[in-house]
């Protein structure tokens, strides 16, 4: 391998990149914003005992049921809560003695934002289980069933169809990160 190949090729491939690029924004032109829904759930055992899906011995609502969630497309979803005191008391108890979960964002705490995590996927009912505590190994999640319970905290996912693929997706999701600061995990670029 030459120098001369190594320019070359960069410059052909930045090139073919810009040129995505391009694609990439006229397209994100004609999006249009799909439905935001939204579901609840609560780390509390009253209503962690009402739901059916059990994760590391806590049950968690049914929402990571594939027929209540979509799977494919280009999500970005949003947790919220109004209770972060306590949120953050516990996650931060919890974390000295587990790994595998995400940063704590102090600055963004600090500023007092009432957003978890903000996220993007395209496979969102299996990334939302990941969230919710399914063990998938060295995947970053927020896995909400090693530290929420038994805290009686209510925590909402707002979540909608982009309409983008995944090197726009990041960029929104990291859009939506500066706006909503959350106090958990990092922006979608890195």
């Amino acid at each position: 391998m030459t120098k001369d190949k190594v320019v070359n090729t960069f410059n052909e491939e930045k090139e073919k990149g810009f040129s995505e690029l391009k694609e990439a924004i006229k397209n994100t032109e004609k999006i249009e914003l799909s439905e935001v829904k939204q579901f609840e759930f609560n780390g509390n055992s009253k209503t962690l005992s009402q739901s059916g899906n059990i994760l590391n011995g806590y049950r968690f609502p049914l929402i990571t049921d594939e027929k209540m969630l979509p799977k494919n497309g280009s999500y970005i979803y949003l947790f919220f809560t109004e209770d972060i005191e306590s949120l953050k008391k516990n996650f931060e108890k919890i974390k000295k003695s587990h790994d595998g979960l995400p940063r704590f964002n102090k600055k963004n705490y600090e500023e007092k934002s009432h957003c978890v995590y903000v996220g993007s996927s395209e496979n969102f009912s299996e990334r939302i289980k990941e969230h919710l505590g399914e063990d998938h190994g060295d995947t970053y999640a927020i896995r909400f069933s090693r530290w929420l319970p038994p805290l009686d905290i209510k925590i909402t996912c707002y979540y909608f169809n982009a309409n983008v693929k995944d090197g726009v997706l990041k960029i929104l999701e990291n859009r939506m990160w500066k706006q909503f600061k959350p106090i958990l995990g990092q922006s979608g670029l890195r």
